[in-house]
């Protein structure tokens, strides 16, 4: 597998950290998975909140589709730090493997 050279660092004290750094390793796929599994989950909060239900677990869900949307940002969308298509395709064959 190449190296994605403009990979972001995650700051030791970011409260995600492993997760994050999960999320950048993650193929395109897994990561769109990940998006939409957390979607699932941060909907089902705003829905408890809208009852008066609110609850730390609420917050926590939102910073993990946040972490995941921001974690896609930069290595698919971001011009400056965006794996190339290549890269990206030499990840998923390697970890089918």
């Amino acid at each position: 597998m190449s190296e994605w050279k403009k990979r972001p660092k995650v700051p030791e004290s970011h409260p995600f950290r492993e997760i994050y750094n999960d999320f950048l390793d993650s193929s395109r796929e897994e990561l769109l998975e990940w998006i939409d599994e957390l979607k699932k989950d941060r909907n089902e909060a705003l829905e408890e909140k809208k009852k008066g239900k609110r609850t730390y677990d609420h917050f926590i869900k939102q910073r993990m589709i946040d972490t995941a949307i921001e974690a896609y940002y930069w290595k698919f969308l971001n011009k400056e730090t965006k794996i190339n298509e290549e890269d990206d395709k030499n990840m998923d064959s390697n970890q089918c493997q």
